[in-house]
């Protein structure tokens, strides 16, 4: 999964400090797999966000 590593907590705190109407920044898991870019590359050409 992307993002897995990164805790809710994180994605509350940058969402607390976002400004303007609107501006939101969700947490969507994704399984790396269904994504093109990673089957072309593999899971290991993309680094964790920590």
């Amino acid at each position: 999964m992307a993002n897995e590593d990164i805790l809710a907590e994180w994605f509350r705190n940058i969402n607390h400090h976002l400004a303007g109407p609107g501006s939101r920044l969700v947490d969507l898991k994704i399984a790396l797999a269904r994504l093109p870019l990673v089957k072309r590359l593999g899971p290991t050409s993309i680094s964790m966000v920590t």
